[in-house]
């Protein structure tokens, strides 16, 4: 077939179908002007929680800004390919449970492969992964995860290092930035782009609410790997209440994992303005965020940094609309009436939250008064039981049994706390 011209290297080529230029417009290669040339390959391999993977996007500027023309790659876990649905910076999204990807990174050479987290399963991609080039980490041959630059170990470090990481006055950007040797202005906000049907999804959802009050988004998850870092159940509760309290309603959050949480805040919050916008697809999530402003996740760790007055950004930073987050009322989002936006108060969002702190806080030395007594109870029959074994000389198989009675009355005392 002579009269067929291909260009192979243009980025719109899927090799087993037209090409979108093509089957829209009628486009053929000769005299396309929609020809987009791929002068790099880079591969972006970033698993983790979902929210940690869209954090991660706001170093695709930067990646094209480095390596102009550039075709993206992105590696990560099968929860996280529905971010990248109408992200116009990457071409196209592996899966790690996805055998053709392995045969892919076995076959397929990158200029550049990117790994910006000292995550084992990460570091062993990047290294099996053919690249001219790597950034960031790798995994060794003994097992060992290997940072590739100045940067990179500093984030390693700090990775290892409670200290150094409460010590730490620098954004997650400028850090990662270092990581993977990309100029800190280059980095913009996470990028999540909803389809206009997920747009549409979205302003529905507020008309059925019937809600014509200001609507506080929440968004209830923070991934499964650091469990302190979620708002307790007992946090987001006395939250939820605060603000209907305060006539606010609430829009619940979330993912796949927060199903059963949403179940029991709406059980809690029964008779109460409170709705699930749903854990279904990731883009209707963004769609809801661009009806809505800006819910966001609040964790411990973002606490103790806001109120010491210091600007980070975190992962719940900005998706819709590309601006910092400075204040705890952008973390919970504005306020929305109909499909109008206007911003809370943030003295009020202040209010409400030192009030739920305040309340969980003095729950938790509740609690912590319990365990004291209950732990003291069991010394105390502990400590008979051995002025009994005294008294009538037990041998040492009584001696035996009256450890394990010990171990089983401290194991239980455990198990109630």
């Amino acid at each position: 077939m002579t009269d067929f011209e291909l260009n192979r290297d243009c980025r719109h080529v899927h090799w087993d179908r037209p090409c979108a230029p093509h089957k829209k417009r009628g486009k053929v290669c000769g005299t396309c002007d929609e020809y987009s040339p791929v002068r790099h390959r880079i591969l972006m391999v970033k698993l983790a929680a979902t929210g940690d993977v869209l954090r991660t996007t706001s170093f695709l500027p930067a990646i094209h800004a480095t390596w102009p023309n550039a075709r993206v790659t992105w590696l990560t876990k099968k929860g996280a390919a529905g971010l990248f649905a109408g992200n116009p910076l990457v071409d196209e999204v592996l899966t790690t449970d996805d055998a053709i990807t392995a045969a892919r990174l076995a076959t397929e050479e990158f200029d550049v492969v990117l790994c910006p987290d000292a995550d084992p399963e990460a570091a062993v991609l990047a290294a099996m992964a053919k690249g001219k080039e790597r950034r960031g980490f790798v995994r060794t041959a003994d097992g060992q995860v290997k940072a590739l630059s100045e940067g990179a170990e500093r984030w390693f470090q700090m990775g290892l290092s409670d200290s150094r990481k409460k010590a730490n006055t620098r954004t997650y950007q400028a850090l990662v930035a270092e990581v993977l040797g990309f100029d800190p202005a280059a980095v913009r906000e996470p990028i999540l782009e909803p389809h206009a049907k997920d747009l549409a999804f979205a302003a529905s959802f507020l008309e059925r609410t019937g809600w014509k009050g200001p609507l506080v988004g929440l968004n209830t998850g923070a991934g499964g790997r650091w469990a302190y870092k979620q708002w307790t159940k007992a946090h987001q509760e006395t939250f939820v209440r605060l603000c209907c309290e305060r006539g606010y309603g609430v829009m619940l959050l979330g993912g796949p994992e927060e199903v059963q949480r949403h179940q029991d805040l709406l059980e809690i919050a029964r008779g109460k303005p409170v709705f699930d916008a749903g854990n279904e697809h990731l883009a209707l999530l963004g769609a809801r965020l661009e009806r809505g402003d800006q819910p966001r996740q609040r964790d411990q760790h973002q606490r103790s940094h806001q109120h010491a007055g210091q600007q980070h950004h975190h992962q719940g930073a900005p998706v819709a609309q590309r601006r910092h987050v400075e204040h705890p009322c952008e973390l919970f989002g504005a306020c929305v009436r109909g499909v109008g936006v206007h911003a809370l108060q943030a003295a009020e969002v202040d209010d409400v939250l030192a009030r739920a702190q305040a309340r969980v806080q003095a729950a938790r030395v509740r609690q912590h008064a319990h365990a004291r007594q209950r732990f003291a109870r069991a010394a105390r029959h502990v400590d008979a039981d051995d002025r009994h074994s005294a008294r009538v000389g037990c041998d040492q198989t009584r001696q035996h049994a009256q450890r394990g009675r010990l171990a089983g009355a401290v194991r239980a005392e455990q198990a109630g706390d």
